[in-house]
């Protein structure tokens, strides 16, 4: 047996997803360089507010069924997880036409409301229909540890894609159509096809359509999921499109090309979270033996993401400068408040793991709905005072009042899942990073003190190794 062979599967495939999560999403990092250059800060714009809608109305018409109650129904029905897969996706298929319909018939009005253009607007609604597809594979592919086709898939369609997209903005004048739109029309030439043939498999092999246990699950279970996920997504990008609205499209563009840069760090937690949520949820099924062992874990974990978000802050000037221009690097006091709000979505996203395995949808509906109103009215009340600076800031808020009031519904919960939370140490981190981030805006003139500082952190990781390894090995050392 090799040296791989004797890593635990749980430990690969969690490796694989933050190299697949990387490589697709730092990809449009790597290519922001030469978007900020070939296109507008305008036309960057309308493409922040078209994701921004898509985003947020996709969350309605898709129903988020391949999110995190499709992780619960894998759970629920691992014997018929092809027949649920199939219906999950009739259901998506059903809504999205019936969108479709909709909007062809209320086009004016809609892509006036939303501030799209009508081809926008259709394509929008094409992948509506048929990108579920693609995620309700990848979500079964994680769920079940099978890390290797979805880190191919992963790398590979983000290549194809980027390329594709790259080459649709060159030749925008030669096929008549501006230069956001060709940059949407490049990604959705590579997505809606594979999505298509992922589609026609899911319902070939499921070959269920409907049927009623499926449907009262996904009503029950997946509904506050609904809204909730729509509430999450208002507080993740009603930002950019009140930007857009308040401000336009120019600072849209601008704040959004940042924030994107930002969400450097939350790319490698979406991928650790991932591949610890089936983790997590096996060790709260022994609670009473493993709640040290978890609490650990979590802590490490958070202190881990805690430093690397720490030296993102620290070399974001550096960053900032080789991915955009001038334009952009005079704004980039929003960054730090930007990375401390990626920091506390880790937060929740490890209490909101405790709800989810309890199934207490409500509790997350309930908190995400008022994290994402208090977004909104901060939004409206300061931007237009304030300017886009000010949407960092109220995003922290948000993300705070969403980080409390799940801690507080995980008090309801009459188990002992919960026991491993350790509420001071996440309090303490939060607060640390978020000063720390903000005192450390003073040194962005200054490399050396900057580089100073990480090279001072390397030096005390090293020095700490054992113990990192030792807590490691603790965790995952008898998994497979």
């Amino acid at each position: 047996m090799n040296l791989i062979d004797k890593i635990p599967k749980q430990v690969k495939a969690t490796v694989a997803f933050i190299i697949a999560s990387t490589i697709t999403q730092g990809l449009s990092l790597l290519v922001t360089p030469l978007f900020v250059r070939i296109m507008t800060t305008e036309q960057i714009g309308i493409v922040t507010n078209f994701n921004s809608w898509n985003a947020i109305i996709g969350v309605i018409v898709n129903m988020v069924l391949y999110s995190s109650s499709y992780v619960i129904a894998m759970n629920e029905f691992p014997n018929e997880r092809d027949e649920y897969t199939s219906c999950a996706m009739s259901v998506s298929l059903l809504i999205s036409g019936f969108f479709l319909i909709v909007s062809l018939a209320f086009s004016d009005q809609i892509a006036k409301a939303l501030d799209v253009d009508h081809n926008l607007l259709l394509l929008m609604c094409v992948g509506f229909s048929f990108l579920p597809a693609t995620n309700f594979w990848l979500a079964r592919q994680r769920y079940e540890y099978s890390y290797l086709p979805v880190l191919l898939f992963s790398v590979i369609s983000a290549v194809l894609a980027t390329g594709v997209s790259i080459l649709t903005v060159y030749c925008a004048d030669d096929i008549g159509v501006s230069a956001a739109e060709a940059r949407l029309y490049g990604t959705y030439l590579v997505n809606i096809p594979i999505a298509i043939f992922f589609t026609v498999c899911i319902l070939f092999k499921g070959k269920t359509i409907f049927r009623k246990k499926y449907l009262k699950f996904i009503i029950i279970v997946n509904s506050p999921m609904i809204v909730h996920s729509f509430a999450k997504n208002v507080l993740d990008v009603s930002d950019r499109v009140m930007i857009t609205s308040l401000i336009g499209e120019s600072a849209a563009g601008i704040y959004g090309t940042l924030y994107s840069i930002s969400t450097l760090i939350a790319i490698l937690w979406n991928a650790i979270n991932i591949g610890i949520t089936p983790y997590m949820f096996s060790q709260m099924n022994e609670i009473e033996n493993q709640e040290g062992t978890l609490r650990r874990f979590t802590n490490t974990l958070l202190f881990v993401f805690f430093v690397l978000s720490i030296i993102i802050v620290l070399i974001s000037p550096e960053i900032v400068g080789l991915f955009t221009t001038a334009e952009y690097v005079e704004a980039i006091g929003v960054v730090p408040p930007l990375i401390s709000g990626c920091f506390v979505t880790a937060i929740y996203s490890v209490i909101g793991n405790v709800l989810l395995y309890n199934k207490k949808t409500n509790s997350v509906m309930l908190a995400t709905i008022l994290a994402g109103a208090t977004n909104i009215i901060l939004n409206r009340i300061f931007i237009p005072t304030m300017g886009y600076h000010a949407a960092a800031y109220t995003t922290i808020v948000g993300y705070i009042v969403l980080t409390v009031s799940l801690y507080c519904s995980t008090k309801k919960i009459k188990n002992n899942t919960p026991n491993f939370i350790d509420v001071r140490f996440m309090v303490m981190l939060s607060a640390l990073n978020v000063m720390t981030s903000s005192i450390l805006k003073i040194l962005y003139p200054y490399a050396i003190a900057r580089y100073g500082i990480i090279i001072l952190i390397i030096v005390l990781a090293l020095l700490n190794r054992r113990k990192i390894q030792e807590i490691l090995k603790m965790v995952y050392g008898n998994k497979s």
